[in-house]
């Protein structure tokens, strides 16, 4: 198993396994999503990613193959942040507005 190791992936997956009662044998620990479908397109393993990647080739040309998981989903947390003291311009607003309506449905 090759693992995207960044903060929220990382705990992610690793928790899941861990609800599940499973184990994985993460061989690989990397730090770039880059670096990850290298290795898996050169067949160095498999990861769980939580974005699909656009394209189904890494750059080499390599074809990766995506699997849907299925179960729960990690839970995310979406903020905005903004510079204190100033006013969103009127295009950070309405991203906000639209943002808000996807997240609450």
């Amino acid at each position: 198993m090759i693992l995207l190791d960044v903060d929220l992936s990382r705990d992610c997956f690793t928790g899941l396994m861990t609800d599940a009662g499973a184990a994985s044998n993460m061989v690989h620990r990397i730090t770039s999503l880059a670096m990850v479908h290298a290795m898996v397109g050169h067949g160095m393993g498999c990861a769980r990613l939580a974005t699909r990647p656009d394209c189904p080739m890494n750059y080499d040309g390599n074809v990766l193959v995506m699997r849907p998981l299925s179960g729960a989903p990690c839970a995310n947390s979406i903020v905005l942040v903004q510079r204190t003291g100033r006013d969103l311009s009127p295009g950070a607003e309405r991203f906000a507005e639209v943002c808000r309506a996807r997240v609450t449905g």
